[in-house]
Parts: structure tokens; sequence; C-alpha cells
């Protein structure tokens, strides 16, 4: 099988991983720079890393995966790596996350 005979993933599943993955990053860092208790400046990039995820795992990753089975190509995998890479994106930023 030749690499050109293998057409791309479409932009938005990369876009979306991008939003949660830049949205992660920026409440990790938020948090880090708040100084009083409770600072619910973080809600609101870590909100929409989850929103984010959201849209990622229930609309963008199924468009993607219905487009492939109606072309009869295969799929499971390349939908197995979105789904890991779209909850990497959240989780790993998330883990320095300063509550």
């Amino acid at each position: 099988m030749d690499l050109h005979d293998k057409k791309s993933d479409p932009p938005y599943l990369f876009i979306g991983v991008a939003a949660i993955f830049a949205l992660s990053v920026w409440a990790a860092s938020f948090s880090r720079t708040c100084q009083s208790e409770g600072c619910i400046g973080v809600v609101i990039p870590a909100g929409g890393a989850i929103l984010a995820l959201a849209a990622q795992l229930f609309v963008l990753v199924p468009i993607y995966a219905t487009v492939k089975w109606r072309a009869k190509e295969s799929f499971i995998g390349r939908v197995a790596i979105w789904l890991a890479v779209s909850v990497a994106a959240a989780l790993i930023p998330g883990l320095f996350i300063k509550l």
C-alpha cells in the first residue's frame, strides 16, 4: 500500500485535540500562578477543556467513524487512537493542576 493512497485524517480532529490540550495547559498554568484560595478562574479553561473533550468524544470522533464506515474503510484502530489521544490531551496537563 502506497502512503499517497491513504487519505489523512480530517483537520477537525487535530483542531479538537489542540483545543483540548491548550485549554488543559492553560488551566494547569493558571492554577500555578493563582495566589488566593478557591481561584474560580481555573474553572473556565478546565471546563472548556472538558467541553472540548466531550465534543471530540461524542461528536467529532463518531462523525469520523461514520464517514469511514460508510466508505467501507477500516476505522476501529484509528478511532481508538483518536479516543486515547483526546483523553490524554485532557488528563496529562490536568495532572499538574494545583487544587
